[in-house]
Protein backbone atom coordinates (compact mmCIF):
# COMPACT_ATOMS: atom_id res chain seq x y z
CA UNK A 1 0.00 0.00 0.00
CA UNK A 2 1.53 3.23 -0.92
CA UNK A 3 2.64 5.98 1.50
CA UNK A 4 2.12 9.50 1.61
CA UNK A 5 4.12 12.83 3.83
CA UNK A 6 2.28 15.85 4.58
CA UNK A 7 3.38 18.29 6.56
CA UNK A 8 1.37 20.57 9.21
CA UNK A 9 1.13 23.73 11.13
CA UNK A 10 1.64 23.20 14.81
CA UNK A 11 -1.96 24.50 15.85
CA UNK A 12 -3.52 21.56 12.86
CA UNK A 13 -1.16 18.93 14.42
CA UNK A 14 -2.13 19.69 17.75
CA UNK A 15 -5.82 19.49 17.13
CA UNK A 16 -5.71 16.17 14.45
CA UNK A 17 -3.55 14.39 17.78
CA UNK A 18 -6.43 15.98 19.45
CA UNK A 19 -9.11 14.09 17.74
CA UNK A 20 -7.15 11.25 17.22
CA UNK A 21 -7.37 10.92 21.17
CA UNK A 22 -10.78 11.50 21.41
CA UNK A 23 -11.74 9.11 18.77
CA UNK A 24 -9.81 6.01 19.16
CA UNK A 25 -9.47 6.16 15.31
CA UNK A 26 -5.33 5.67 13.79
CA UNK A 27 -3.78 8.22 12.03
CA UNK A 28 -4.04 6.03 8.90
CA UNK A 29 -7.64 5.40 8.97
CA UNK A 30 -8.26 9.54 10.04
CA UNK A 31 -6.90 10.17 6.72
CA UNK A 32 -8.02 7.65 4.36
CA UNK A 33 -11.55 8.82 5.69
CA UNK A 34 -10.79 12.20 4.84
CA UNK A 35 -9.04 11.57 1.52
CA UNK A 36 -12.46 9.64 0.39
CA UNK A 37 -14.96 12.33 2.20
CA UNK A 38 -13.33 14.88 -0.38
CA UNK A 39 -12.79 12.49 -2.89
CA UNK A 40 -16.82 11.72 -3.01
CA UNK A 41 -17.57 15.68 -2.74
CA UNK A 42 -14.92 17.02 -5.43
CA UNK A 43 -17.34 18.23 -8.42
CA UNK A 44 -16.04 15.74 -11.50
CA UNK A 45 -13.71 18.17 -14.46
CA UNK A 46 -16.71 17.89 -16.57
CA UNK A 47 -16.09 19.03 -20.86
CA UNK A 48 -18.18 21.91 -22.10
CA UNK A 49 -19.71 18.78 -24.29
CA UNK A 50 -21.04 16.68 -21.35
CA UNK A 51 -22.55 19.80 -19.93
CA UNK A 52 -24.22 20.56 -22.79
CA UNK A 53 -25.41 17.08 -23.13
CA UNK A 54 -26.40 16.96 -19.28
CA UNK A 55 -28.36 20.63 -19.93
CA UNK A 56 -29.80 19.12 -23.16
CA UNK A 57 -31.02 16.00 -21.98
CA UNK A 58 -34.67 15.81 -21.68
CA UNK A 59 -35.15 18.37 -24.03
CA UNK A 60 -34.74 16.31 -27.49
CA UNK A 61 -38.51 15.57 -28.79
CA UNK A 62 -41.59 14.93 -27.74
CA UNK A 63 -41.99 11.58 -29.16
CA UNK A 64 -44.61 12.87 -32.03
CA UNK A 65 -43.53 12.30 -35.18
CA UNK A 66 -45.51 15.07 -36.88
CA UNK A 67 -45.93 18.52 -34.87
CA UNK A 68 -46.20 20.54 -37.64
CA UNK A 69 -49.06 22.80 -37.96
CA UNK A 70 -50.35 24.28 -41.57
CA UNK A 71 -51.99 27.11 -41.40
CA UNK A 72 -54.41 28.82 -44.40
CA UNK A 73 -56.06 31.78 -44.63
CA UNK A 74 -59.76 32.81 -46.45
CA UNK A 75 -57.77 34.18 -48.68
CA UNK A 76 -56.19 31.18 -49.97
CA UNK A 77 -59.49 29.46 -50.55
CA UNK A 78 -61.21 32.07 -52.36
CA UNK A 79 -61.75 31.83 -56.13
CA UNK A 80 -62.38 34.44 -58.29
Amino acid sequence: MPTITIRLDEETDARLKRRLEQSGQSLSEFVRAAVVTQLASAPLHETPYDAWQRLLEGCAGSGDANRSVTYTTADQHRVD
